[in-house]
């Protein structure tokens, strides 16, 4: 995992500085989205913004502030790294948390079910800390294990059918950390970074909401293996594409064998799906990108509950 010490150190300092010195005007983010490439991020705005272009801002929508800071901390920092860029006083709706249900009127979330498309459920960078880092993989793809590995805890009935259903399979190292009576036949111990590196081949499979290791697993030398996202977060996981960025498991992951066997043997096949995923995952770890892209997220969504004209 980062380091906790260096993002709350640095969230902290954050919100010492005036206000005033963290300001960005709406003129300024427009100029560095041209400067950026308008097309690329206009398409990612849209894609997150299908709130209509006019909405009434609901009775409970509030101003942030550093209260927020008493419960879900990193949250919180997320949140307000932005809002303080802006103009003081404005409202806004947010949910904290990993549900992905439609929050019913425009409101700043973690994570979406994919094709929702009431526009309520507006994505938003938040807990930074625990979803967007990237681990060291000095390995190649080659010079790696001819298999596939997943841990994690099996909480979700999803979870549990993959775990059951693949956890005796010929090049498969699978198994759950969580401490679950139902779940010990299926119980191993925890594997490090670098343990689960050492493969070929690294399952992904959404949680509670979206996959927690997603992002630093298609930024390293192991090919993803995941079903199909059904859930997206900042990191639009429902533009994936299967084949391209990771291969595509049934969700009872009867085809995981075959896949593992397969690429293990197609390294070109392999390679490509591997650079196509470092590349995807390097646009989203660019640290002024990103708060372009966020600000002009809520510049939108100020807009169009008409508190900025």
């Amino acid at each position: 995992m980062p380091s906790r010490l260096g993002y709350y150190l640095t969230n902290l300092l954050r919100l010492s500085t005036p206000r005033a010195l963290l300001q960005q005007s709406r003129t300024e983010i427009e100029q560095a989205i041209d400067a950026l490439g308008r097309e690329a991020i206009e398409q990612r705005l849209q894609y997150i913004c299908r709130f209509p272009h006019r909405h009434v801002l609901p009775a409970d929508a509030r101003v942030p502030g550093t209260e927020l800071l008493r419960r879900q901390r990193n949250y919180a920092f997320d949140l307000l790294e932005h809002t303080r860029a802006l103009p003081a006083g404005l409202r806004y709706r947010w949910r904290f948390g990993d549900s992905t249900e439609d929050p019913g009127v425009p409101t700043l979330v973690k994570a979406r079910k994919v094709g929702e498309l009431s526009g309520n459920s507006v994505l938003f960078p938040l807990n930074k800390v625990r979803h967007f880092f990237r681990v060291r993989d000095p390995q190649s793809f080659g010079g790696k294990r001819d298999s596939a590995v997943w841990r994690g805890k099996a909480l979700q009935p999803w979870r549990q059918q993959f775990l059951r259903a693949n956890f005796h399979k010929r090049h498969v190292d699978i198994g759950c950390i969580d401490e679950r009576p139902e779940n010990a036949p299926y119980r191993k111990p925890y594997a490090s970074f670098a343990e689960q590196l050492s493969h070929k081949f690294i399952i992904s499979l959404e949680g509670n909401d979206v996959a927690t290791n997603l992002k630093w697993l298609l930024a390293s030398n192991s090919v993803c293996l995941m079903p199909r996202p059904a859930r997206e977060s900042w990191f639009l996981e429902g533009l994936l594409e299967p084949g391209v960025h990771y291969l595509e498991l049934q969700p009872d992951g009867s085809n995981l064998q075959e896949l593992v066997e397969r690429y293990s043997k197609d390294r070109r096949g392999a390679e490509c799906i591997l650079q196509a995923a470092q590349a995807r995952v390097r646009e989203f770890f660019d640290p002024a990108r990103e708060r372009v892209v966020a600000r002009a997220v809520l510049f939108r969504y100020l807009l169009s509950s008409e508190q900025l004209a």
